[in-house]
């Protein structure tokens, strides 16, 4: 992966060992190959939606700051998705 997707963002487990947490993929340079691939290791709704689970030991911020930046990752995965959603389905399959 590391020739294929660029590291955006990273973090420790409990062990304090480092992971990947947020990658792109790379552009390689030739004129429509890019391909838009997004991964992450975690999931960016949990500020807003989960507040009490594992007892409040869940370690996971609920700050405005954390509310904000959550949503970007939200609001940005959907809108890539409906950019590059160039699907069309055909008027007989939807009728059905």
């Amino acid at each position: 992966l590391k020739g294929n997707m660029t590291l955006l963002g990273s973090s420790q487990d409990l062990d304090g060992k480092w992971f990947g947490t947020l990658q792109q993929s790379k552009n390689n340079g030739e004129p429509n190959t890019f391909q838009y691939i997004y991964s992450s290791q975690f999931h960016p709704e949990k500020p807003q939606f989960v507040f009490d689970a594992d007892n409040g030991t869940n370690n996971i911020p609920h700050s405005i700051d954390a509310i904000y930046v959550n949503q970007y990752f939200v609001e940005f995965f959907v809108n890539e998705a409906r950019i590059r959603n160039d699907n069309s389905m055909d008027q007989e399959l939807y009728q059905e």
